[in-house]
């Protein structure tokens, strides 16, 4: 159970809830580190899938079988351990700090034009550096889609 100010927010088995946040006080209290929030707006929905144009104009498609209008507000969001870093396509980002933990390593990255950020579970072993390009991505099951009340979505 996941309170806030006395209030339930969520009940379920601890990995119900982090797999399957109902909001956005749920997605960014489990995990550590938490959740990465990107602000966005959908720019088409069909059958299932949107496109979602992202602050910093990146545009990502998405799960999402509620219809929802184009220009309608929403956040993703994705776990750091989901997230792949490359340096082809996703949303650009650059590193501003790399924390090298032994089993694995954390990327703290700002998104191009939109001055968020992100933290990414790297591999331990590549070699990212502070100022790097980068593109951020995740696999579509793992991205999560709140509305514009900080409700998630149905994926």
């Amino acid at each position: 159970m996941v309170l806030r100010a006395g209030r339930v927010e969520q009940v379920g088995a601890p990995l119900d809830l982090y797999h399957r946040p109902d909001n956005l006080f749920v997605a960014g209290f489990l995990g550590a580190p938490p959740m990465n929030f990107l602000r966005g707006e959908i720019r088409q929905w069909h059958a299932g899938q949107a496109v979602v144009a992202l602050a910093g104009g990146a545009q990502l498609m998405v799960c999402l079988k509620e219809r929802m209008a184009p220009g309608a507000p929403v956040t993703l969001g994705m776990r750091p351990e989901h997230i792949a870093a490359d340096t082809a396509d996703g949303i650009p980002a650059t590193v501003f700090a790399v924390e090298r933990l032994g089993e694995g390593s954390y990327l703290y990255a700002t998104v191009a034009g939109s001055g968020e950020q992100a933290v990414v579970r790297a591999d331990p072993d590549a070699t990212w550096e502070v100022g790097q390009h980068l593109a951020l991505g995740a696999p579509l099951a793992r991205i999560h889609v709140f509305g514009e009340n900080g409700r998630r979505c149905a994926p």
